[in-house]
């Protein structure tokens, strides 16, 4: 709001804009709440409206699975911890 302000709008106007923006994080909130909701539904119950308890892993998520794949490929790529990289051109290091 202060840089609307700041900016040459009215104080009208810039409420206005945040009142608009806590609007769009709201309903961002909302949507992504009643999405995981529905998500987790639709794993863990199966046809008979029964919650499956050996549907839900006890492992880390796939996702997080991958984030530490990539991260360990990134630090071997950049050499760490602490090791210095060195090009081999020619046959001398």
């Amino acid at each position: 709001m202060t840089g609307a302000i700041l900016g040459g709008s009215s104080v009208e106007q810039a409420a206005r804009l945040q009142m608009v923006i806590m609007f769009l994080i709201s309903a961002a909130t909302a949507l992504a709440a009643i999405m995981a909701t529905g998500l987790a539904c639709a794993i863990v119950v199966d046809e008979e409206q029964r919650i499956r308890d050996e549907r839900v892993s006890e492992g880390k998520a796939a996702i997080w699975v991958g984030r530490d794949k990539v991260a360990e490929a990134i630090k071997k790529g950049l050499g760490f911890p602490g090791k210095a990289r060195h090009r081999v051109e020619n046959g001398s290091t």
